[in-house]
């Protein structure tokens, strides 16, 4: 990110797109409970219920969606391309909304498997990375490492006045981190990641971020070399 775009998204009014996801999340929630209910209710008693299994996996796609698409959109505000076709403001409200709705899902991913009983992990096993040898535990640990990273990154665009653009830049670039660690938490641990459809999602979810990154690595770098020609010639 530059400074110029910093003086256009600073004061996004990211609290209205918030609420009105809430909106239509909580809606949508109301029209398919009541179809849904008795069903749940069922998955997720007794010994060998998956209610609380299925719920996570669910979560866990939906927050890799959203992660990716806040990382995606944080790139797009710094790029040119994105600046030139949509409004900087817009795309950091979208930035925002999108890390925190991942953010959430991150969390339910995680913390609703207190109550499975399918695989059956304590909350020392939930919250401790690495701890638990049930489940491909390299794999889960690195997802449990991308959460730990995640909640302070996320907790950043709130503190950016306090903190300042240039250390919020800095803390904000774990978003990077989290955002590879949870990639790679998908494809060792999903229990489905084998699958084509997986793998074609993770595939261009994958390939649109690394490249979004090669173009902003080549964007930062251009000033570089134009400022190393004049010195070249001289010497």
């Amino acid at each position: 990110m530059d400074d110029s775009s910093q003086l256009t998204y600073n004061d996004s009014p990211s609290l209205g797109w918030l609420a009105a996801g809430v909106a239509i999340g909580t809606a949508g929630a109301l029209l398919i409970i009541p179809h849904w209910l008795p069903g749940m209710i069922s998955s997720v008693t007794g010994d060998e219920a998956k209610g609380f299994w299925y719920i996570s996996r669910i979560a866990g796609w939906e927050a890799y969606f959203f992660l990716w698409a806040s990382l995606v959109l944080g790139l797009a505000i710094t790029g040119r391309v994105g600046r030139a076709w949509w409004n900087p403001s817009l795309l950091f409200a979208l930035h925002e909304l999108t890390g925190l709705l991942g953010t959430v899902l991150a969390l339910t991913h995680a913390l609703i498997l207190i109550g499975d009983r399918f695989i059956g992990y304590n909350p020392v096993q939930i919250l401790v990375p690495f701890s638990q040898p049930a489940y491909r535990p390299f794999w889960v640990g690195l997802g449990q490492l991308a959460l730990y990273l995640l909640l302070p990154t996320t907790l950043t665009f709130y503190l950016r006045r306090k903190l300042g653009y240039q250390m919020w830049r800095r803390l904000h670039y774990g978003t990077f981190a989290v955002y590879y660690l949870g990639a790679m938490h998908a494809l060792g641990a999903g229990s489905d990641s084998l699958a084509a459809a997986s793998l074609w999602f993770y595939g261009i979810t994958s390939a649109v971020a690394y490249g979004l990154v090669l173009i902003r690595l080549w964007d930062q770098s251009r000033p570089t070399r134009r400022a190393l020609r004049p010195n070249a010639k001289e010497t």
